[in-house]
């Protein structure tokens, strides 16, 4: 059947998100796409039993989706046991991101995504100074603009707010309400955005 127009507006604003990331943090097909528990136990929860790739790749264009997780993820699912099975077998399954900031120790699983988010996508260190006996009129060379996104999966509200704070992140967010949807740009990655177009337009003047 054909999509209704809300169905089509939605398409078209994803469209218009995924060219935003690609063309200011170089997020491109196959998209990496961090999933934590809560979105693979929404997702695999018996009254659902949604295809993980699958749903990814409808909501992102049909493009193909690389799902991956983290091991304090994967190890908070296991620990709850039979309600989450499936997820938790889902998650054993898949790659996982290194965990940020407290090596092979386990974490607050949500604590964990948030600093790896974070450390993944810290800006690049400032260039450096020019060499000596360069003229005093040689421009500075501009800093990288661009780092690579990434898209976070989650039915965790504190989590997604948390993630809309990281420049480069893109949300996708799953409730019982709206199903599983991909948010627009937040404003953390609208500020980066500018302040990159602002700093190329000042290396090319």
């Amino acid at each position: 059947p054909s999509p209704s127009p809300m169905g089509v507006r939605r398409q078209k604003q994803n469209r218009k998100t995924l060219t935003f990331f690609r063309v200011h943090f170089s997020l491109s097909p196959p998209y990496p796409v961090l999933c934590d528990g809560t979105f693979l136990a929404f997702l695999l929860h018996p009254s659902r039993r949604l295809h993980l790739r699958t749903t990814l790749s409808a909501l992102l264009s049909d493009a193909p989706a690389h799902p991956l997780t983290t091991a304090c993820a994967a190890a908070e699912l296991a620990a709850l046991g039979d309600t989450v099975s499936a997820a938790a077998l889902a998650a054993r399954k898949l790659p996982k991101i290194p965990c940020a900031g407290h090596g092979d120790a386990p974490c607050d699983a949500s604590a964990c995504i948030t600093s790896t988010l974070a450390s993944r996508l810290a800006p690049p260190p400032p260039p450096p100074p020019p060499p000596a006996g360069a003229s005093a009129n040689t421009p500075p060379a501009a800093p990288p603009e661009k780092s690579g996104g990434i898209i976070l999966a989650t039915a965790d509200a504190r989590l997604a707010r948390a993630a809309r704070l990281v420049p480069g992140v893109c949300v996708v967010v799953a409730s019982a309400a709206t199903g599983v949807t991909l948010e627009a740009p937040g404003a953390a990655s609208r500020a980066a955005a500018e302040r990159a177009a602002k700093r190329r337009r000042a290396a090319e003047e």
